[in-house]
């Protein structure tokens, strides 16, 4: 098979296989289990704040585990205090951004005995540190919702992105049992 052909066929299967079981937690396959990393920039007293607010409501969810390296869902979130030209403080604008992993090592490694090395290596190149972009979102808020804030765009991360993460698992589970 040609090298384009190879890379072609690849990307295919890459694309219908989707995600399998890959930036999930391994050590219980049966539980869904998300590994989900927060990233924060911008006005230091707001970062202490509302990164304690945010994963202290990831860590409420039960089935997500915050780590710094190798998560299937990043949040981005950029934090700026508002104020008027006078100085008085408004509250706080969040910019969050939401990305997901899109790793395929399983793949590539299943398919190893299948194409020659340096397709096996191209592959790997070109799946390597890939994200999909979920969401953007902008919030403002007083400072005495933060809190609220904080816990409001956790449930909508957990609703939109992560939810369909714990689906996909399962789908995958019951695929894998039902070849059993």
């Amino acid at each position: 098979m040609h090298l384009h052909n190879q890379k072609l066929f690849f990307l295919t299967i890459f694309t219908v296989f989707g995600f399998l079981l890959d930036g999930y937690a391994q050590e219980t396959p049966d539980k869904f289990q998300c590994r989900v990393a927060v990233k924060f920039s911008g006005n230091d007293e707001l970062k202490v704040l509302a990164s304690s607010y945010i994963n202290k409501s990831l860590r409420s969810l039960g089935d997500v585990t915050i780590v710094d390296d190798g998560a299937l869902i990043n949040i981005s979130i950029v934090g700026l205090k508002n104020r008027t030209e006078s100085g008085k403080a408004l509250g706080y604008t969040l910019s969050v951004v939401i990305t997901k992993r899109l790793n395929f090592h399983y793949l590539v490694d299943a398919l190893k005995n299948k194409f020659d090395k340096r397709f096996i290596e191209l592959a790997e190149e070109d799946t390597n540190n890939r994200y999909e972009l979920i969401d953007h979102i902008i919030y403002t808020t007083s400072a005495d919702s933060l809190k609220s804030t904080c816990e409001e765009i956790v449930a909508q991360i957990d609703s939109e992105t992560i939810e369909k993460e714990r689906k996909y698992y399962q789908y995958l589970l019951d695929v894998i049992n039902k070849k059993k």
